[in-house]
């Protein structure tokens, strides 16, 4: 029995239950490596190599096909399931939504409502986004463009106008110019 190891002639340590001996040093063992005795790997042609290549990558896109299917079905019937009432649950709906417009609707008073300076300016005929557009006094007396009429700020400049101004609410940022109520 061989006690010194004949690559790197260290002490050889006790067998394996195998039997074989082993240096701790340099791995070197008394049984060759296991072979692919039993595996015989026979040559394939590189065609066969081809046409197994092409068959996995079909394979592969096959399944992501049915996959990318199976999912697009599912978001269908998803939606399906989600889609909305149809019917008298339809009819009801809508009604229902009719009902809650026509409450929020204000109802119509005599009061004119409160114009900003852009609104006032467009009811009396003008455009603000226009530079050549102009208004003109009740009288006639008086044509101005949009920036003059914004520059205005007596309550009589805009009475020449047909307009009552409130300054409070222009102070407040809210709208401030309305129609003059006829008595």
């Amino acid at each position: 029995m061989i006690e010194v190891c004949p690559r790197c002639s260290c002490r050889l340590g006790s067998p394996l239950k195998s039997g074989r001996l082993v240096c701790a040093n340099c791995g070197w063992s008394n049984d060759p490596p296991p072979s692919k005795r039993g595996v015989t790997e026979t040559k394939r042609s590189p065609v066969v190599e081809l046409l197994t290549v092409c068959s996995r990558i079909i394979r592969r896109t096959f399944v992501y096909v049915v996959q990318v299917i199976q999912t697009k079905i599912q978001d269908f019937r998803s939606a399906r399931a989600d889609a909305p009432p149809t019917g008298k649950r339809l009819v009801e709906g809508l009604s229902d939504r009719l009902n809650a417009l026509e409450k929020a609707i204000p109802i119509a008073s005599d009061e004119p409502r409160w114009l900003s300076i852009e609104e006032a300016f467009r009811y009396l005929g003008g455009d603000p986004s226009d530079s050549n557009s102009v208004v003109t006094t009740e009288n006639g007396s008086t044509t101005i463009p949009f920036r003059r009429f914004r520059s205005l700020t007596s309550v009589t400049d805009f009475k020449a106008f047909g307009l009552d101004a409130d300054l409070a609410r222009r102070d407040a940022q809210k709208p401030w110019l309305r129609w003059t109520i006829e008595k």
